[in-house]
């Protein structure tokens, strides 16, 4: 049993350095950085009034929704397109993390404040679920399930 798992181990670690795979292990590493800040026990007020602040937010929404449907398409094409796509997806949810922690930091009832930091880390854990269902589809698409996984991390 050590030796099938170190030959595991070890097509895991061929896996990993294919192109577009790479590139989600650099996406999810953003998300897992990003999401530290969610971890800070006060959030200062940005130098944004409200309406700028949630027109940022929306905004960021926006973008990050496109760049997952983005990703899912991806993880059905090209090396490369995944490859794109988990580096868009990984930028955009680093902008939207910027934009929710500023609208946190809004907020002076911590109750309003928890709820929208709760928010974020909830995103945070699909953001991730979703890079891995992307990584995973791209390396076996005929994996069972897969394809329902993606599409249940998409939502």
């Amino acid at each position: 049993t050590q030796v099938a798992k170190a030959v595991s181990n070890a097509l895991n670690r061929c896996v990993n350095c294919l192109p577009g795979q790479r590139d989600v292990d650099a996406a999810l590493r953003t998300v897992g950085e990003a999401s530290k800040r969610l971890l800070a026990n006060s959030f200062p007020p940005s130098a944004k009034n409200f309406q700028e602040a949630q027109g940022h937010l929306n905004e960021a929404a926006v973008g990050l929704n496109q760049s997952a449907n983005e990703l899912v398409q991806a993880s059905r094409g090209t090396t490369q397109d995944l490859a794109k796509a988990s580096g868009k997806f990984g930028k955009d949810f680093d902008e939207f993390l910027q934009a929710g922690v500023e609208m946190a930091g809004q907020s002076k009832d911590k109750e309003d404040q928890a709820q929208v930091i709760g928010n974020l880390k909830s995103i945070s854990m699909a953001s991730s679920k979703l890079l891995l269902a992307a990584k995973a589809l791209s390396a076996d698409p005929t994996a069972p399930n897969i394809k329902n996984q993606l599409a249940a991390a998409a939502r």
